[in-house]
């Protein structure tokens, strides 16, 4: 089932906070809007980042002033969560011929099964409150079929589009190395 906006919206920004917390030199924290003002032009910010790639000075100051912020995140979700792909129905087909004493037997099976494909589409800039201008800016798009040996699921392919954009983040450590 496919996640509502909403809900797309805050699993991405959640991720992506953890790790940007985890990996930055520079303090990140989440400002929860208290007000429908400020909640309102903080919506009206993203807006103009998905429009123009910029935010006006103005606004984004007074974004600053009511998260009290340096920089703000913006997180625009372009696409995320399962998708069944054309038709969703793939068909396998397989035959076998063997014998048996005297006869020669033919065995064929044809089963059909969803493709399933998790996908995390997004795009996020930095934006100085100051004035508007952006520090950094970057997308990312995983798209990975649903494979249940590999443990491909719809958070093991946002985490992997999340630290793939945090390596980009002029101000982020390198990742950890993994354990062999």
């Amino acid at each position: 089932m496919k996640p509502k906006p909403e809900e797309a919206a805050r699993n991405i920004s959640e991720a992506l906070l953890a790790s940007c917390a985890a990996r930055s030199q520079v303090s990140v924290r989440a400002v929860a809007f208290t007000g429908s003002a400020s909640g309102s032009r903080a919506e009206k910010a993203t807006g103009q980042y998905m429009d123009s790639r910029m935010i006006d000075p103005t606004l984004s100051a007074k974004v600053g002033a009511d998260t009290g912020a340096e920089a703000l995140m913006v997180i625009a979700v372009l696409r995320y969560g399962p998708e069944v792909e054309g038709g969703g129905v793939q068909s396998i087909k397989q035959g076998a011929n063997t014998r048996v004493g005297a006869s020669q037997m033919s065995i064929s099976t044809s089963v059909a099964r969803a493709v399933t494909w998790f996908n995390a589409q997004f795009r996020c800039a930095l934006v100085r409150v100051s004035d508007g201008a952006v520090l950094w800016d970057a997308s990312v798009r995983k798209r990975q079929k649903r494979v249940t040996l590999m443990n491909v699921t719809q958070e093991s392919v946002l985490q992997e589009a999340v630290e793939e954009i945090v390596d980009t983040f002029p101000w982020a450590k390198p990742r950890p190395a993994e354990p062999r």
